[in-house]
């Protein structure tokens, strides 16, 4: 019989494999936060305008396109009137963002998985 060979896998090197793969993911995630949101509507009264339009601009100059027909305003529970005004209302939009903008996360991922593969191929020593 022949004997099999074994492939040892540490603990560590999962995780770090796992950090290296998430952590631009969601690095990335929390850029697109900072992009800017454009409305489009016909006008009216707060409490019935309607968006004709608008678009997303993740701060990497992609755009996601905001569909038109939804409450241009929020009435919060003090009675004041905010434009889009909750998270939950722009969070699909931020993956939205995060999928036009993948290959930023993507080219992270390769360049850390390379400098972590190298790191355990060589040792370099200063002297």
């Amino acid at each position: 019989m022949e004997n099999k060979t074994e492939i040892e896998i540490k603990k560590n090197d999962i995780r770090t494999l796992l950090l290296i793969i998430f952590v631009p993911i969601l690095l990335t995630f929390g850029i697109e936060h900072f992009g800017k949101f454009h409305y489009q509507s016909y006008g009216g009264q707060i409490s019935t305008l309607t968006l004709s339009g608008g678009s997303f601009t993740t701060p990497f100059g992609n755009k996601v396109i905001i569909e038109g027909g939804q409450k241009a305003y929020k009435r919060h529970s003090d009675g004041t009137y905010k434009i889009n005004g909750y998270y939950t209302d722009k969070l699909p939009y931020y993956f939205q963002g995060l999928i036009k903008d993948i290959v930023y996360p993507t080219i992270l991922i390769v360049v850390l998985l390379l400098v972590y593969f190298f790191k355990h191929k060589y040792s370099i020593k200063i002297s």
